[in-house]
């Protein structure tokens, strides 16, 4: 899961088959055949949070509605409302 308060919400997310499991926000143009880009910097002494959560789940499907209720969860701890960084972006 992605928070919507995260830069580039939603993210693309990818796989290896060595393991690496990985949300990549600032590889948009990768995943789009360069289609779409993003033209991000940070100012010096400026500073950045990307939050994601992570369900594994080991023998056991999770519902709709509980995978649901985890979204849910988790956008009640991290969620402004607003996604910040769009608003960012604007003044860039």
């Amino acid at each position: 899961m992605t928070s919507n308060s995260t830069l580039n919400y939603p993210n693309c997310w990818h796989a290896r088959g060595y393991g690496l499991f990985a949300a990549n926000p600032l590889g948009i143009k990768d995943f789009t055949e360069n289609k779409t880009s993003l033209k991000f910097s940070l100012e010096s002494g400026r500073s950045i949070t990307f939050r994601y959560r992570v369900i594994i789940s080991s023998d056991l499907y999770l519902t709709n509605n509980e995978i649901n209720a985890l979204t849910n969860d988790f956008a009640r701890k991290y969620e402004f409302g607003t996604n910040k960084f769009s608003q960012l972006l604007k003044k860039a």
